[in-house]
């Protein structure tokens, strides 16, 4: 590889567009994970604790920088799971003005960013091997839990008052923990304050639902749930996602579920997808984000790179993972100054994009174009998806962590390995902290 390829990797594979047969199946490819990561991308925004709309401004450049950057023909990356969690765990404990709450989010990914990038240039990727398996296998099963949980209040239908709420302090503060009762929000859902433990506060959440559970909500949460188990089952060549956004929108505006009580995502802004916005900095935050910069850029990594690798494996093309660190590095880069967040490679549409016949990079070519229009699309006509059906997307998605292959693995390492998984599954970071 030359020192050109090397600053240009995408120049190993360009010449192959000249074979009609790999233009349209990288097309073809393109245009099928992009109707996976348009739902998708909003749900993960939420899970981080964003509007919608920088799931979709995380999924459009990050996408493009990655696929011309990386070493990995077929890696798609965008939004995922657990570093949108990380990212809800990071700004939870610096952000108090909802506010500003977009504006910490492009920070903590220009510092991942750089992270990664000047991991990559370092040519400091080997340090990756030695995170053993047990241990990233018990976090990302905790992680898929916390995910689950933190979804129930919204298939259930009860809105939960957080420290970061601007009612907090009117509705919860004053009173002592015994005493944090149950409030009915001024939305006609039903009210119940966080508690200092995430499992207190789930807890709490369960009991509530057996007496206060909003039915339009639950029902919107499980057909959800089940249309995509379904769609996946029996048809798998349909994006599963897509339609079922599509098909919860359509019986949302028909029912007029609104007017029942039901949470929506009543408008969308599009006017960030291009542009341009240099992150703001404050240096009094940056150590706390730094500490989580460097979690989410050694976690989210060892998600790309292993289904990297799954996808090298098959193709038989060389990956090269410090040339991978910089294309995610620059990914996450592109994102802080798209209004975006952190984002990484993906397990589901890695898989989706493989399935679907990409053969190299160029799937963004059709990938992130069609994105756009699709967004146009959100914006004129799935202006209100339901917000039951998008917990419910988070909680199916939370399978996406494989966890039966993962401590299957696990089980067959070396016993003084192994150990690990259940005592970094108790240690995850979130699984005790306050929602």
């Amino acid at each position: 590889m030359n020192w050109i390829t090397k600053l240009f990797p995408f120049l190993l594979w360009i010449k192959d567009l000249r074979n009609p047969r790999v233009l349209k199946a990288d097309t073809l490819a393109g245009i099928t994970v992009a109707l996976v990561i348009v739902p998708q991308s909003m749900a993960y925004a939420q899970l981080a604790g964003l509007g919608p709309q920088y799931g979709l401004y995380a999924s459009f450049f990050p996408v493009m920088i990655g696929a011309l950057m990386g070493s990995s023909r077929q890696l798609s990356t965008g939004p995922v799971a657990v570093v949108s969690l990380l990212t809800a765990a990071a700004l939870g404990e610096i952000v108090t003005d909802a506010s500003s709450y977009a504006v910490y989010a492009a920070l903590l990914a220009l510092i991942v960013g750089l992270f990664q990038f000047f991991l990559g240039v370092l040519r400091m990727g080997f340090v990756i091997n030695f995170m053993s398996h047990p241990v990233v296998s018990g976090f990302t099963n905790a992680a898929a839990i916390i995910i689950a949980t933190s979804q129930l209040h919204k298939v259930f239908g009860i809105r939960v008052i957080n420290s970061s709420d601007t009612d907090w302090v009117s509705a919860c503060q004053p009173l002592t923990l015994i005493d944090r009762l149950e409030k009915v929000g001024s939305d006609g859902l039903h009210t119940i304050c966080n508690a200092d433990q995430n499992y207190e506060t789930i807890g709490r959440l369960l009991e509530a639902a057996v007496f206060y559970t909003h039915i339009p909500t639950f029902t919107m949460a499980v057909m959800g749930i089940l249309g995509i188990v379904l769609l996946r089952r029996l048809y798998p060549r349909i994006p599963a996602i897509l339609t079922v956004v599509v098909v919860s929108t359509v019986i949302s505006f028909l029912i007029n579920y609104e007017s029942m009580g039901g949470a929506i995502i009543s408008s969308i802004n599009m006017e960030g997808l291009f542009s341009f916005k240099i992150p703001s900095f404050d240096f009094n935050a940056m150590g706390t984000l730094f500490i989580y910069a460097i979690t989410i850029s050694v976690i989210g990594f060892m998600e790309a790179i292993t289904v990297a690798k799954s996808m090298a494996a098959k193709t038989k093309q060389r990956l090269d993972i410090n040339q991978e660190l910089i294309g995610q590095g620059l990914s996450n880069i592109g994102s802080s100054f798209f209004q975006g967040y952190a984002v990484s490679g993906s397990f589901s549409r890695t898989a989706v994009n493989m399935s679907a016949g990409a053969v190299t990079g160029f799937f963004f070519g059709s990938d992130s174009p069609y994105c756009g229009y699709n967004y146009c699309l959100v914006d004129a006509f799935i202006v209100s998806p339901a917000s039951g059906y998008l917990s419910g997307r988070d909680f199916n998605g939370s399978s996406e962590f494989d966890p039966f292959w993962t401590n299957q693995a696990c089980m067959e390492s070396r016993k003084a390995r192994w150990h690990c998984w259940p005592i970094d599954f108790c240690n995850d970071p979130d699984f005790c902290a306050t929602p």
